[in-house]
């Protein structure tokens, strides 16, 4: 399970607060702000209070082919701006794309 939610703007917090209150589930949201620095300050915050997971969510409008408005990333594996790669929790992975699959078009 998720306990926190990272996001960058307030209009994403705004859409992802939205629907984990439709889901009725109990996440923290914490508004980062832009850049791989202050992602990485909001997840060392709520680590420290005791988050033992972590979702880091994004819009972006189709930056560039093959990529489409509405695509869904899920990648497997995440990189920091250190070059840390961090591989993507397997579990909640296969959740995420079960429930999603539906909606979006998953790359």
């Amino acid at each position: 399970m998720v306990d926190t939610i990272l996001v960058a703007l307030a209009r994403e917090a705004k859409v992802v607060s939205a629907a984990a209150r439709a889901r009725a589930s109990s996440v923290a949201i914490e508004l980062t702000g832009m850049g791989p620095v202050r992602a990485r300050i909001g997840a060392q915050r709520q680590l420290a209070a005791g988050a033992t997971s972590l979702l880091s969510v994004g819009f972006a409008g189709a930056l560039r082919p093959p990529r489409e408005v509405g695509d869904l990333l899920l990648p497997d594996e995440v990189t920091d701006s250190l070059g840390h790669r961090y591989t993507v929790d397997a579990n909640l992975h296969s959740d995420l794309s079960r429930a999603l699959s539906a909606q979006f078009r998953l790359c």
